[in-house]
């Protein structure tokens, strides 16, 4: 399958995520007054608690 010839590209998706989570992030900094540490901290978390999911699910 030939993602050019299709008009799909594989980068999209995660694009659409990562300035999701972006925009969602400055969102939450904005409403609960964070600063960048707790955000850093914050961040930090959300990818702990995804490699403890997929941990688990894959394994």
């Amino acid at each position: 399958m030939s993602w050019r010839l299709n008009g799909l590209a594989p980068w999209k998706p995660v694009r659409a995520v990562v300035f999701a989570d972006k925009k969602v992030f400055f969102w939450i900094k904005g409403k609960l007054g964070l600063s960048e540490y707790q955000m850093a901290a914050l961040v930090w978390l959300k990818g702990l608690v995804i490699g403890v999911l997929l941990g688990t699910w894959l394994f």
